[in-house]
C-alpha cells in the first residue's frame, strides 16, 4: 500500500493518512494502525474506512474511539465511522 499526505485541514482529525490499495482504492487511514517505510505501508490490524451516513436525531452505539472518530452502529445494525465533532451525547438515552 502506498502511503500520501497526512490530514492537516482539522485540529479535530489528527493522524489520518491517505492510503492507496494496490488495486487503486484510496481511503485515510489512522496511522497508528500502520506500519510506515517511507511511502509505504503495512496494516497492523484489520481496518474498514466506510463511513457512516448520518441524520439529525439518529441514535448510535460508539464501539471505537480514534483520532478524533468513532466506530458507530446505527439500530438498523450499519456501522462505519462518524466524526465525534458532529455528535452530541444524551444522558437520557444513555440511561436507557
Amino acid at each position: 500500500m502506498v502511503v500520501g499526505e497526512e490530514f492537516d485541514q482539522d485540529p479535530d482529525w489528527q493522524d489520518w493518512v491517505r492510503c492507496q490499495a494496490g488495486d487503486g482504492r484510496e481511503a485515510w487511514v489512522p496511522k497508528q494502525y500502520l506500519k510506515i517505510n517511507k511511502e509505504t505501508g503495512l496494516f497492523l490490524r484489520d481496518y474498514d474506512a466506510r463511513e457512516l451516513n448520518l441524520t439529525v436525531a439518529d441514535v448510535i452505539h460508539i464501539s471505537d474511539i480514534v483520532n478524533g472518530f468513532g466506530m458507530a452502529q446505527k439500530q438498523n445494525g450499519d456501522q462505519g465511522w462518524a466524526p465525534l465533532n458532529h455528535l452530541e451525547i444524551y444522558p437520557e438515552i444513555l440511561r436507557g
